[in-house]
């Protein structure tokens, strides 16, 4: 399999007793098979493209695929030299998860749809029904305890079992595993969603999750992150958002848990890629061209707009930071400086 993708490395680390950011640094085996997940930067959506290899044979998966007004994952999926999708699956079909779907099946090669059964009357619904007749692709409504293999990896189908017209907690949820690392994703799911997962028994644990929601405070209930016990969470959500995401309720129950958590609103496109033993993540944004408020010197945070002596050490004192969203608990830092700030692009978040 071919890797496009050039991201600085940000952690590389052994899964096995993993929580946090303290584990020694390790390297993914150099013949190993990789299996490559990439949360797509993909403003106030969500797309997730996964590549991996078996027997020299390669797979790609998408799960969701973007908003309706954006072309950026068909972009994202040429770049990545994607031509066959053996699986697309819209979580449910709001058009910030299933806006490209119709374009990314005319645009490449696409096996098998999965859609969770809900519908809805918009256009971008009715265009990507059309695509998959037209293109004949097969389609299938997956539900909670189906279980496939597709090239050696194994995707359990944890929700819904059934629907009630709640598109957001009818969302599809699915634990992808390879080796001894998994990935679990969430789409919309709430905390209804959450709920009947654990009341079913759903084996939920997994290394890496997906928030639910985009991070929203709607979601990541107490009982459902400590079932999944997750050693990263990635969110996907756009800066300045108007719905507040991610909500900081969230992030804080998530940091309990001793995840470390990424935003591609904080850090843009991330890749977590392993061998099925170890996890490497990397980003967009290369962490050694920013300023890392959780790390920086009190003169280095000082390049930062709207960061004085006073304030940077303010800065220090209140570490760490989980987003650049918590810098309004520095004295004189509102919501038009922190505005600033992200606008500057030199901070930055690291664990």
């Amino acid at each position: 399999m071919t890797q496009k993708w050039m991201f600085p490395i940000v952690c590389l680390l052994l899964v096995t007793g993993c929580a946090g950011a303290d584990t020694p640094s390790t390297s993914l085996a150099a013949d190993a098979p990789i299996l490559a997940v990439h949360y797509i930067d993909v403003g106030q959506a969500e797309a997730t493209l996964i590549t991996w290899e078996q027997d020299e044979q390669a797979f790609n998966m998408l799960i969701d695929t973007g908003d309706w007004n954006d072309q950026t994952t068909i972009e994202y999926l040429h770049e990545q030299g994607v031509n066959e999708l053996d699986l697309v699956v819209g979580t449910h079909p709001h058009a910030d998860h299933i806006g490209q779907m119709a374009d990314v099946i005319n645009e490449f090669t696409v096996l098998e749809a999965w859609m969770s059964g809900d519908e809805t009357d918009t256009l971008v619904f009715e265009r990507t029904l059309d695509a998959v007749l037209e293109h004949k692709v097969d389609y299938h409504e997956p539900s909670a305890g189906e279980q496939v293999e597709i090239g050696g990896v194994t995707i359990d189908v944890l929700h819904p079992e059934t629907l009630n017209g709640d598109l957001n907690n009818g969302s599809i949820v699915m634990k992808l595993t390879y080796g001894e690392v998994s990935f679990l994703f969430t789409g919309d799911v709430e905390l209804q969603g959450e709920e009947d997962m654990l009341d079913r028994g759903q084996h939920l644990q997994a290394t890496v999750l997906s928030m639910p929601h985009h991070g929203s405070n709607t979601s990541s209930s107490e009982p459902f992150i400590e079932a999944v016990q997750p050693s990263y969470a990635i969110y996907s959500a756009g800066v300045d958002n108007a719905y507040d995401h991610p909500g900081e309720e969230a992030l804080e129950v998530v940091r309990g848990t001793g995840a470390t958590i990424y935003g591609t609103d904080e850090v843009g496109t991330i890749v977590v890629s392993t061998d099925g033993t170890t996890v490497a993540i990397q980003s967009e944004r290369e962490e050694a061209d920013c300023v890392n408020i959780n790390k920086a010197s009190v003169k280095e945070l000082q390049q930062i707009a709207e960061i004085g002596p006073s304030r940077a050490q303010q800065i220090v004192d209140l570490r760490p930071f989980a987003a650049l969203d918590e810098l309004t608990d520095v004295d004189g830092i509102g919501e038009a400086r922190l505005k600033t700030i992200k606008e500057e692009g030199i901070a930055c978040v690291g664990q």
